[in-house]
């Protein structure tokens, strides 16, 4: 009996301990908009390691801890993220078109947004197929869908 014992005490004990590392984890939602000019897939990475692959019309959720951290879209310009675990940062993949004299030149870049702007944009996404989440930052389901508005539908009595 006591073997159960122990093992359940370090089980809730392991359970205690993610919750209190959750809450003060930050949230950085990564989005590529329907009408992007990204049309293929795009493998995201943080800090140097291999997060995700999006493609148009799909967002994801990253769960990192607070701070600044190193954002990459493909083989684009990295971009930095300062996370807090107050707010949801928001960074919407794009594309940077250079002219030079080899000619046209078109970079995956990276955007900050601002909640305001980027909010009505994300509630006409679909969350990532979890088969292309590379990394367990990365939430296998969609963690704002709470947050995201109902349809409301006429009841059958009426």
């Amino acid at each position: 009996m006591r073997p159960f014992r122990a093992t359940f005490a370090a089980l809730v004990g392991l359970v205690l301990v993610q919750s209190l590392l959750a809450k003060d984890s930050a949230r950085i939602v990564v989005y590529l908009p329907w009408d992007s000019l990204q049309h293929s897939r795009l493998r995201i990475s943080l800090d140097e390691v291999s997060v995700a692959e999006i493609r148009p019309g799909r967002f994801f959720v990253i769960n990192a801890e607070p701070g600044r951290h190193l954002l990459v879209a493909g083989e684009g310009i990295p971009t930095v993220v300062d996370a807090s675990s107050s707010r949801n940062s928001f960074v919407r993949v794009a594309r940077q078109i250079e002219f030079g004299p080899s000619g046209k030149t078109d970079i995956p870049a990276l955007e900050i947004m601002s909640p305001e702007q980027a909010q009505p944009e994300v509630v006409n996404l679909v969350y990532l197929d979890p088969k292309k989440i590379f990394s367990s930052a990365v939430s296998k389901v969609d963690p704002l869908s709470q947050q995201r508005p109902k349809l409301k539908t006429r009841g059958s009595s009426q």
